[in-house]
């Protein structure tokens, strides 16, 4: 990938809860990398981050405002009765992480509209990208040359190709240019952040970063949790040891979790619906009060056995009042209940809800342990929101006493930072591991004792061949360098005459799949060869080769008879 140097790297993180963005300027890099600017500066995440939301004006589709603006402009409009005019859009991030997340719409808040996750996605990146600058310019007191900024941003690395390149798209949509934009794997830029953290910042690090040294990151996030594992090398560039991999145990659970313990608790046909029957703006109010309260219960030990009231509307609390409170609860040493509203008591976020998500994310690093993915690795570097709590810390130690588990400064902007160092050295990664099998379908001799007989099908000339052939390039869990192509292949087109060849190209889940029909397999776009000289007839070649970019796939076509490279476009057509 040609990418244009640059005087200033800006780094967008889009979080499933909170995003933010991050600046440098080359010169500043070259000389004290560990400075970047953030949007303020201040002890927590609300100093350098705002809510991923935004507010679209229903009529033409224009943005209102985004962040944490937005969900105030959007209370304070409920309140007023005309939130109607308007499209709330909040927790669209998530959508990103299912299998068919394009077949999905984001319903918007109060009025039921829907759009698309790309048209919501771009939207908030324009935003985010608009008020980053204005941010910055007035900061620095500068303009911009808008041609030598790098944009990054953050994607989670077990997001799939598909969900990747949508972020490219609405990247772009909102403005930003494809030649000037990078995507960085969030678990990546957090493990470059900790090895550019100045001396200050590394207390209780150690040798982290060494030559040689091996370390797990562990990007612990709102919706999902991101695990890769690095070694650095001697020339000081990173090489990835197992293929990255989590799931959706974010600190969101926590959150989802204590909304459903309260359903369970009070199970009257009332209090039951004591969540539902709130206005999605008082549901806002209720989610983002007990979000702080989960923040700071999983922040300090003095929040230990301690009694906190739930912000719940008044007038909603008295209406389910007297249906609950003779009820036996379930979970009743940890909530009280007077007409004065409803009380919890902080052991049950702190001994339940905490535990049931960070069991999950040890489950899950404990299986990689026994599968021997981590071999030789030592230390777990724990980052993102949900890794600041002393409770994930001491789960942690007890979970894994042999390794040594690290916490740098501030965790909740590693990825956010690391991202802006990413786009400084986007070349900081020499190999990393495959998380799918790649490849284009093709055509071969039928051969009835390896092939199915319904892929058969008879050539002009007479001859039998085979179609949906998945021809391999690259396997799941090989390593693959991004110095350069990986092992090219040659093809021969199907047809004396054909002047354009197609080569649709694959992902599979699998490490050897056969046909590319196979249900492990999902098609990505479609590499277009023109092969305008059609003397050699069927003996001319076509040599394609797959290139690893930074976050990305190259796929190149080259005939061989007149030696022109073709035009080459990852498409993302499904």
């Amino acid at each position: 990938m040609e990418m244009k140097k640059v005087d200033l790297v800006v780094a967008l993180d889009i979080g499933t809860t909170y995003s933010g963005f991050a600046c440098q300027f080359r010169g500043i890099f070259e000389t004290n990398p560990a400075d970047i600017w953030t949007r303020t500066h201040g002890p927590d995440i609300s100093s350098h981050k705002t809510k991923t939301c935004i507010l679209i004006r229903k009529d033409d589709d224009t943005t209102h405002s985004f962040g944490t603006v937005a969900e105030k402009n959007f209370l304070r409009m409920d309140d007023m009765g005309n939130s109607n005019k308007f499209m709330f859009f909040t927790g669209f991030k998530m959508l990103l992480y299912e299998k068919n997340f394009k077949d999905r719409m984001v319903e918007a808040e109060p009025c039921g509209d829907h759009r698309s996750v790309m048209f919501v996605m771009s939207k908030f990146i324009e935003a985010l990208k608009n008020d980053c600058l204005k941010k910055f310019m007035e900061h620095r007191s500068i303009r911009l040359n808008m041609d030598r900024i790098r944009w990054v941003v953050n994607v989670p690395s077990i997001w799939n190709e598909s969900a990747k390149a949508l972020m490219r798209e609405a990247s772009k949509e909102a403005g930003i240019p494809g030649n000037q934009l990078l995507l960085a794997l969030e678990p990546e830029a957090a493990a470059i952040h900790c090895l550019y953290l100045p001396k200050e910042e590394r207390s209780g690090m150690g040798n982290l970063g060494h030559v040689g040294d091996k370390f797990a990151i562990i990007d612990m996030g709102g919706g999902t949790v991101d695990i890769t594992a690095i070694e650095v090398l001697e020339d000081g560039q990173l090489r990835e040891l197992v293929r990255a991999n989590g799931g959706a145990w974010g600190a969101q659970n926590v959150n989802h979790a204590f909304q459903q313990h309260l359903r369970d608790t009070f199970k009257t046909a009332m209090a039951g619906s004591i969540l539902e029957e709130c206005s999605r703006a008082e549901l806002l109010d209720v989610e983002n009060d007990f979000e702080q309260q989960k923040i700071d219960i999983g922040l300090h030990a003095t929040k230990e056995d301690e009694w906190i009231k739930l912000k719940l509307p008044h007038n909603l609390w008295m209406k389910v009042f007297p249906n609950i409170k003779t009820e036996k609860a379930r979970y009743s040493d940890y909530f009280q209940i007077s007409e004065k509203g409803l009380s919890f008591n902080s052991e049950l976020i702190r001994n339940f809800l905490f535990q049931e998500t960070l069991s999950e994310i040890i489950k899950h690093i404990r299986t990689e342990i026994g599968n021997n993915c981590l071999i030789g690795v030592k230390k777990f570097v724990l980052v993102g929101g949900f890794s600041e709590s002393p409770i994930t810390k001491d789960v942690f130690h007890k979970a894994f006493p042999y390794i040594d588990i690290i916490i740098p400064t501030n965790p909740f902007y590693s990825v956010m930072k690391g991202a802006v160092l990413f786009g400084q050295r986007p070349d900081v990664f020499k190999t990393r591991i495959s998380r799918y099998t790649y490849g284009v379908s093709t055509s071969r001799k039928f051969d009835p004792l390896v092939h199915v007989q319904e892929k058969k099908f008879v050539l002009p000339s007479g001859e039998e061949v085979c179609r949906d052939i998945f021809s391999i390039h690259v396997r799941k869990g090989e390593a693959v360098s991004l110095a350069g192509s990986q092992k090219s292949r040659i093809y021969t087109p199907l047809h004396e005459n054909a002047k354009v060849v197609h080569f649709p190209f694959y992902q599979s889940e699998e490490t050897d799949p056969k046909y590319v029909t196979d249900a492990c397999c999902k098609r990505l776009g479609e590499l277009v060869v023109n092969m305008p000289d059609t003397a050699g007839g069927r003996m001319r070649e076509v040599e394609v080769t797959i290139k690893y970019g930074w976050t990305e796939l190259i796929l190149n076509g080259v005939d061989n008879t007149t030696g022109n490279v073709c035009s080459v476009t990852f498409c993302i057509t499904q």
